[in-house]
């Protein structure tokens, strides 16, 4: 979460590249592999942490358009299949 959010930050100047947030965002679709329920309160703050960089980045005008739908589809299993509303 922390990676995805500094390169959120990055993309304030500019400088976000697809290449860089796609090797974030896949990393992030296989750690959530692994998440097991009941969530953990640690894991439920970086859930929610992730939702809301997630929604940050879709609405961003800069984002490179091939990682909208990745980002989208991980705001869709963190909400949908986790319960981060």
């Amino acid at each position: 979460v922390d990676k995805i959010e500094a390169d959120y930050e990055t993309s304030k100047d500019g400088a976000l590249t697809a290449e860089g947030l796609e090797s974030t965002v896949q990393w992030a679709f296989a750690a959530l592999a692994f998440v097991e329920e009941p969530l953990v309160d640690d894991i439920q703050y970086q859930l929610q942490r992730l939702r809301r960089i997630c929604c940050r980045l879709v609405a961003e005008a800069s984002l490179p358009e091939a990682s909208r739908p990745r980002l989208a589809l991980l705001l869709v299993l963190v909400g949908d299949v986790f319960g981060q509303q």
